[in-house]
């Protein structure tokens, strides 16, 4: 049988993104947990390595947190205008948003680009400028579908026009205004998933997953069995739906903190399939020795008995006695005792 080997050879972050592939999507709230888990990561830089993969970020779960009361307005103004599709008529005639989408706006539009984008891979500057100026409508367009999410309009296009700039930098065949869109969208999901950890999302998820685990911990103490999703939401003072994704994320993080992967996929038996299986219970089983790890040798190996820890069926006061040397009362204070410890800790 191949073995499985439980050791944190690198950070959940790196894990995660050596299972992504071009094409693929990955979601900022998920990105964002992953890079407050790595300490050694920065979050601009993991999603810098992200656009090297092919990979970009989807910002729609994002929550809105925006720290500046002044940048809010401006975001639920620029948001509420172009819902109205009344943008340019109500902005201020000196405002730099309005200016450059008149600007803009002389520009010829060009819908494909496929052709100049070649003449650009063959050192034509010239059509690199028509290619580029050509497009700024479709960065403009681009932007709208971020509108709101913690980045300004204006940044947006900025943003957008960079990645726009990208793609014909790396553009070499195929269809040039496909190729185009995944760059300016995936530097303004990029400007908007950093601009969210700036504005405290990365911590608050941090927080909220370590309440989740707390109150997990805590219920399968005082329960003496998994607590569900809604009682885990109860003792949170959480919904249902936040809470089921906060448990996802924490056991995403764990199973990424403890699994190791070996270089070469190993042929897989029926033993190993058997293994794969085990690891949600492997992982519940580590976070109960975290919660013995505080206990006395004697009271851990009680608690095990009692509860049938190790795999076995559980033991009656009576049975641990007999095999422990106790009198059931002396069980009882001491699992007591031990119970107590571990609802502490918990807490």
């Amino acid at each position: 049988m191949n073995e499985f080997i439980f050791e944190p050879m690198h950070s959940p972050l790196e894990l995660a993104m050596a299972r992504l592939h071009r094409g693929d999507s990955l979601s900022a709230k998920r990105f964002l947990a992953l890079v407050e888990s790595s300490e050694d990561s920065s979050a601009e830089d993991a999603a810098l390595e992200l656009e090297q993969l092919g990979v970009i970020l989807d910002v729609a779960e994002l929550p809105r947190i925006v720290g500046n009361p002044e940048t809010q307005a401006r975001l639920d103004l620029e948001e509420k205008l172009l819902q109205q599709g009344t943008l340019l008529e109500n902005l201020e005639g000196n405002d730099p948003l309005k200016l450059y989408l008149e600007e803009m706006s002389r520009f010829r539009q060009i819908e494909d680009g496929s052709d100049l984008a070649v003449k650009v891979a063959a050192g034509d500057e010239s059509a690199m400028k028509e290619l580029g100026n050509g497009f700024l409508s479709c960065v403009v367009d681009c932007a709208k579908e971020y509108v709101g999410m913690g980045v300004l309009l204006m940044d947006l296009i900025q943003e957008g026009s960079l990645g726009l700039w990208q793609s014909i930098l790396t553009y070499q065949s195929g269809d040039f205004r496909s190729h185009a869109i995944w760059w300016i969208r995936q530097a303004m999901a990029r400007a908007v998933t950093l601009q969210a950890q700036a504005n405290g999302v990365g911590q608050n998820l941090s927080e909220q997953i370590s309440r989740y685990q707390k109150a997990d911990t805590k219920l399968l103490t005082q329960l003496r069995r998994n607590p569900t999703d809604l009682e885990i939401a109860q003792e949170m003072g959480t919904d249902l739906e936040e809470t089921v994704a906060l448990g996802k994320m924490l056991r995403e993080i764990q199973n990424l903190a403890k699994l190791k992967h070996t270089d070469a996929e190993p042929e897989q038996t029926p033993e190993d399939e058997q293994a794969v299986e085990d690891t949600a219970y492997y992982h519940q089983r580590q976070r109960i020795d975290d919660m013995l790890s505080g206990l006395s040798d004697r009271e851990s190996e009680l608690i095990r008995l009692r509860y049938g820890l190790d795999g076995q069926l559980p033991m009656t006061a009576l049975e641990v006695g007999k095999k422990l040397s106790m009198s059931v009362d002396e069980v009882v204070a001491v699992e007591t005792a031990a119970l107590g410890k571990m609802r502490q800790n918990a807490d």
